[in-house]
């Protein structure tokens, strides 16, 4: 079960966003992360493994396939090498569609889930850089799994490469590792690897120097961290505008706003590294998908306060007609279009027909202002339609569009009079 963040603390990740609806939040969710992806693709494959291990006379149940690996297995790789044990996951002549729908789960149910490179992992780090098991900054060995399985797993081919331990092994010593290292130092995490390890004694743990005193938090503690020192730091500005009416001059309120610019322009490039890991990685498990339920009760008032953007206040109904009737729209087709075009005031919803269900609507052409219009009777509009001497539903839909149709001639007659003799277009046609 997950164990979501509080609701304020939630909140404030969630308004770390700028995200302006619900629907944007719903947008932002379908960037998953592999773990989710994986889910899926157990699910939708589910019937065609099935076959293709009866096709393999695989007799192992789907539990045993997907993690719970058999007493004799488990002896066995006790004295295989690390390689020989990665390369028992892909068995010789597996095809790249069987690796794809499933080998890849138990690769990813084994490597990255699991704990069997922890050791090869550390060993190299203890090895290159001299770093040892006490000074791994906390997440390192999840990011450098996650980096293999995006960068590496996804893509390896048995069909080109035979040897999966030898394959994984290369990729995660020459890319993966390097790759995470580098990027811890970026972020401050790792100032340097090599060059601080003394040279007379590399065994000796040495302490791994951070940019500053948040370097080890996370991505989420930092930004909790800096948004509590921001409230904390407007409350003491309040009490300086409070208290002394000539506050501008006071040294002490100018340091503070300076303090408080600092503040916030971190906020803004850490939020849009939380929102750049949204959209790489998927959403992070300690916020729920639908917080309107799980924070029902617990603080959820609605959407503009989650995101934090401000609530539109709509137009009543009959205010809200009358400019939209001043657009002379002649149809929703038209209204769809005037949507599209950016035109419409924030204040006039773009969905009508549920902001003013009970409250005075009655249709689109009453919001509108045009008139519905009546057709023919279907007899009477035949007869209309066989005159034209038409040969097609081809030429139907293009003599429709000239411009020569008639207001009760419909441009659909297939679904106009689908219940009143529509029987088909040749004897529409006359054909």
């Amino acid at each position: 079960m997950n164990e979501f963040l509080p609701f304020k603390e939630a909140r404030v990740m969630a308004r770390s966003l700028n995200l302006k609806s619900s629907r944007e939040w719903q947008d932002l969710l379908k960037q998953r992360n592999p773990e989710e992806k994986l889910k899926d693709t157990m699910s939708v494959s589910g019937r065609r493994m099935s076959v293709r291990r009866m096709q393999c006379k695989r007799e192992s149940s789907l539990l045993d396939f997907f993690g719970a690996e058999d007493h004799d297995q488990r002896e066995a790789e006790k004295g295989a090498t690390i390689g020989d044990q990665i390369k028992s996951i892909v068995p010789d002549g597996t095809t790249k569609a069987e690796y794809d729908d499933f080998h890849i789960i138990e690769a990813y149910q084994r490597l990255v889930a699991g704990n069997m490179l922890h050791n090869l992992i550390k060993k190299q780090l203890r090895n290159k850089g001299g770093i040892m098991e006490g000074q791994i900054v906390e997440g390192f060995l999840e990011d450098v799994k996650a980096n293999l399985f995006q960068k590496s797993l996804m893509r390896f081919n048995p069909e080109k490469n035979d040897d999966f331990g030898g394959f994984v092994i290369k990729e995660l010593t020459s890319y993966s590792i390097p790759n995470i290292i580098k990027e811890y130092k970026k972020q401050g995490k790792i100032v340097s690897v090599e060059s601080d390890i003394p040279a007379s004694n590399p065994a000796e743990p040495v302490p791994i120097p951070l940019k500053d005193e948040e370097g080890s938090m996370d991505l989420t503690d930092k930004i909790l961290n800096k948004h509590q020192k921001l409230m904390e730091l407007d409350k003491v500005i309040k009490t300086i505008r409070t208290k002394y009416p000539d506050f501008t001059v006071l040294e002490g309120f100018r340091i503070a706003e300076k303090e408080r610019s600092d503040i916030v322009s971190s906020l803004e490039k850490l939020n849009q590294s939380y929102r750049e890991s949204w959209l790489e990685f998927g959403k992070p498990s300690n916020i729920p998908s639908n917080p309107n339920k799980t924070y029902k009760g617990k603080g959820w008032i609605d959407w503009p306060d989650w995101l934090g953007y401000k609530r539109i206040d709509f137009l009543d109904f009959k205010e809200a007609r009358v400019i939209v009737r001043g657009e002379k729209l002649e149809s929703k087709k038209e209204w769809q279009s005037w949507l599209k075009s950016g035109h419409r005031p924030s204040n006039i919803p773009s969905v009508p027909q549920k902001m003013y269900k009970d409250k005075g609507w009655r249709g689109w052409a009453d919001w509108l202002g045009y008139k519905n219009v009546d057709f023919l009777r279907f007899e009477v509009a035949r007869e209309v339609a066989r005159s034209l001497n038409l040969k097609s539903q081809k030429d139907w839909h293009v003599w429709s569009k000239s411009g020569k149709r008639f207001n009760s001639m419909p441009s659909n007659p297939s679904k106009i009079y689908r219940d009143k003799g529509w029987s088909g277009w040749a004897d529409w046609l006359g054909k």
